[in-house]
């Protein structure tokens, strides 16, 4: 959370931005008076999206795994369809 924290005032200080990204969005909200987004609630939401984001791709990449190991005829078609992709 500290480094979550460190970037977050980081990008607050930025005066321009080559891209627009969700922290900037949520830097922009949290300028707002109407929100209800404070500087906690921000960081616990980038928390959650980081752990979120790993835990699905690694679960994910697992089960893919897992099926086309148990498949054999799946994974050549794979194969097949990446070839063609080349």
């Amino acid at each position: 959370m500290k480094i979550l924290k460190e970037l977050l005032n980081e990008r607050k200080k930025a005066t321009c931005w080559e891209s627009v990204d969700f922290i900037d969005i949520l830097i922009n909200d949290l300028k707002e008076k109407k929100t209800l987004m404070n500087e906690k609630i921000a960081l616990d939401l980038l928390f959650l999206l980081l752990f979120a984001g790993f835990e699905t791709t690694s679960s994910g990449i697992t089960a893919t795994l897992k099926f086309l190991s148990s498949d054999p005829k799946a994974l050549q078609e794979l194969k097949v369809s990446v070839d063609k992709g080349k």
